[in-house]
């Protein structure tokens, strides 16, 4: 069944505007490129895979060279794309693939394991939020896109022994969709601290009227587990690659 939610129009609205394809391109059994002069000289190529849809970005002359021309074309899938590089002995090297998870607010799933979610302020906490922040390993604050020179606007988090031990944030995506950042100190992981700070910030997007997106890349199985206990929705997947 397709789902026409205002949810769901508004996150395609999000990709269409994010992607700067037209309005007519409906995700739907078809393939959209994107030539790009910034990706001429790299060889690199990034598709965005939906349900029965792809968008690809890509230089003008990697675009000649798979015969992938047109901007609107049928349906081009990653193993489409895998045989057309084969066919002129090229091929995809994959630098990262993320998922994007959003949740329509009737579909959440609040978890909760007894833990108080607490607002936090960007000022009066940020001393708290530095001190988990300098526990993590610098790839675990990019895996999470946590930004500590600029704390997002909106922060919550859960305190054990007086010590900030998970954290939070969102920042807007677009006008309508949030990204989402979570981070859990080492100290106090798989104790359901990720699902129950995320399921806070979550009900916090919807009293404010926006749409949470949960980034995470495909090597990270534990943060995985976080959306889907709580009842988001893998809309598309994200990956790079050099040819």
């Amino acid at each position: 069944m397709i789902d026409n939610s205002k949810q769901m129009i508004d996150i395609f609205k999000c990709w269409r505007e994010k992607l700067n394809i037209s309005d007519d391109f409906t995700f739907s059994n078809a393939t959209w490129i994107n030539l790009e002069e910034d990706l001429e000289d790299s060889r690199k190529l990034i598709l965005y895979e939906f349900n029965d849809s792809t968008v690809i970005r890509m230089g003008k002359e990697t675009a000649k060279t798979l015969g992938l021309g047109r901007s609107i074309q049928p349906y081009v899938s990653y193993h489409q794309l895998v045989h057309l590089c084969k066919k002129y002995d090229l091929s995809l090297k994959k630098e990262y693939k993320l998922y994007d998870y959003f949740l329509k607010q009737k579909k959440l799933q609040p978890c909760d394991y007894g833990y108080e979610t607490a607002m936090l302020d960007r000022e009066n906490d940020r001393t708290d939020m530095r001190t988990l922040f300098n526990a993590c390993r610098e790839k675990e604050l990019d895996d999470a896109d946590i930004y500590t020179d600029d704390i997002d606007p909106v922060n919550v988090g859960i305190y054990l022994d007086k010590i900030l031990v998970a954290y939070a944030s969102y920042r807007m995506f677009d006008s309508t969709v949030c990204d989402i950042g979570v981070l859990i100190h080492p100290m106090y992981r798989n104790k359901g601290l990720g699902k129950s700070v995320v399921s806070g910030i979550c009900k916090l997007c919807f009293e404010n009227n926006v749409i949470p997106m949960y980034r995470v890349f495909e090597d990270n199985p534990s943060s995985i587990r976080i959306p889907r206990a709580l009842g988001f929705d893998m809309i598309v997947s994200v990956s790079r690659f050099d040819i």
